[in-house]
């Protein structure tokens, strides 16, 4: 699985390199994704990033972008300082935090258990007619978020950490 950020800045999660099978998230989750990546590789307790120019090294609207940050603070995925020194970072633990459980936090639901064409009784006992297509995948993908932690994924550090079964 590869996490591909296309040219127009969209974050697509390719779990199978010989098929063109990609899911896309929604904005917010691509932009806390971006940004703990980026937070991870480039900053820590000494060294924070001001919100405003996180924004603009990920190229995302500042406001949306401090929403999101608040979100994950909230939870505890993402550390901020106010002040003259302030600024965002990620500790050594919150480094360690799966991509996964950020899709979650942000979504406020599990996106890849969800049916593909938004029904609300599809499940394995009543299969929409894309379910048994879809299903599979979801889970695979799923599972390999969990596996990848927001510092291997900065570090691109992925591939030992994935099952495309």
């Amino acid at each position: 699985m590869t996490i591909v950020i296309k040219k127009d800045k969209r974050i697509f999660l390719s779990f199978n390199a010989k098929k063109e099978e990609e899911y896309m998230l929604s904005k917010s989750a691509q932009y806390a994704v971006k940004a703990l990546i980026h937070l991870a590789a480039n900053s820590d307790k000494q060294n924070k990033i001001l919100a405003s120019n996180l924004a603009k090294e990920i190229d995302v609207p500042k406001a949306f972008l401090s929403k999101i940050l608040q979100q994950l603070a909230h939870s505890n995925l993402v550390s901020g300082i106010k002040g003259p020194n302030g600024g965002f970072y990620l500790s050594h633990k919150q480094k360690q935090n799966s991509v996964y459980r950020v899709i979650l936090i942000v979504e406020g639901r599990d996106t890849f258990g969800s049916c593909v064409l938004g029904l609300h009784q599809c499940d394995y006992e009543n299969p929409c007619a894309m379910h048994d297509l879809i299903a599979p995948s979801q889970t695979v993908l799923k599972e390999n978020l969990k596996r990848i932690s927001i510092l291997q994924a900065a570090q691109g550090d992925t591939k030992g950490t994935l099952d495309l079964h």
